[in-house]
């Protein structure tokens, strides 16, 4: 009960902050942004990082080739869905994120675009929008929340504390198909998190990505932090991804002490105009 209202409270605090979110009457699952907040300069530059990316994705090849995104956050927010309603991504696809996107689940009243086209999302800590139904079933909610609702019906949330809880079937599940994805993934890139020793299972969860050197051979990790140094982003690193870094790989593994802003903008200045032009 103590759980169910904690998370209450922070859902309320983030539903107050969040400058995007607003009352809709219609249906609960998408997304909405208000007509008069044009993207930033800097929001432009996150939604072209990844329209470049998915231009080399080519869905009339009969063979899975090019780029396939995924995402892996401990966030609860819906900035990755605010990107994606802002994105090419969605036209063809329908109205809502949810066409293009697979959420670990399939949302009750929703369904999903079973091809290879579709990317994840995987919200490792839940997220403000997903409710559990009384049948064990999940559904989206983005509508925005006041007390009395967050006291009726609180988000599944895993709240911040040394002694973490992922018992429940959602969280279960979500890092079983977190640890496959991160498998099989040939490019694993680390946004603004600091590795902290006391995040056991999710720098566990990390390891999967190359548990050995020789699992290494083919991939690519860039970490992306601001404030610290190359040095000590791979010291974060080789803490995590002991056996599979074991020498220098300066072309396996690329640090970029900035914001992720700074990252994508050169990104999109190196490689928009070639890809673009492909």
């Amino acid at each position: 009960m103590l759980r169910e209202k904690f998370s209450a409270l922070i859902a309320l605090k983030m539903w107050k902050l969040n400058p995007y979110s607003q009352k809709s009457k219609d249906p609960h699952d998408f997304l909405y942004l208000p007509e008069e907040k044009e993207p930033t300069k800097e929001q432009k530059e996150i939604t072209d990082f990844f329209n470049i990316l998915r231009s080399k994705k080519n869905p009339y090849d009969l063979k899975q080739k090019g780029i396939r995104i995924n995402h892996i956050t401990t966030n609860y927010d819906s900035v990755i869905e605010y990107i994606y309603t802002n994105n090419n991504c969605v036209n063809g696809y329908g109205k809502s994120h949810l066409d293009c996107i697979y959420r670990g689940f399939t949302p009750s009243k929703s369904t999903i675009k079973d091809n290879w086209l579709t990317e994840s999302l995987f919200k490792l800590n839940g997220g403000l929008e997903i409710y559990c139904n009384p049948d064990g079933t999940y559904k989206i909610d983005y509508e925005k929340k006041d007390y009395k609702n967050l006291q009726e019906e609180s988000p599944l949330l895993i709240l911040p504390s040394y002694e973490q809880d992922y018992s429940s079937p959602y969280f279960i599940e979500i890092l079983q198909k977190s640890k496959e994805l991160l498998t099989m993934a040939k490019v694993l890139i680390i946004v603004g998190y600091s590795l902290p020793e006391e995040d056991v299972l999710i720098r566990f969860l990390l390891k999967h990505f190359a548990l050995y050197e020789t699992d290494f051979q083919d991939k690519k990790i860039f970490y992306i932090n601001k404030g610290e140094s190359h040095n000590k982003l791979r010291k974060k690193l080789k803490s995590v991804f002991r056996e599979a870094i074991n020498k220098p790989s300066p072309k396996r593994v690329h640090t970029f002490s900035g914001s992720f802003n700074e990252f994508v903008e050169r990104f999109n200045q190196l490689w928009g105009p070639d890809i673009k032009n492909a």
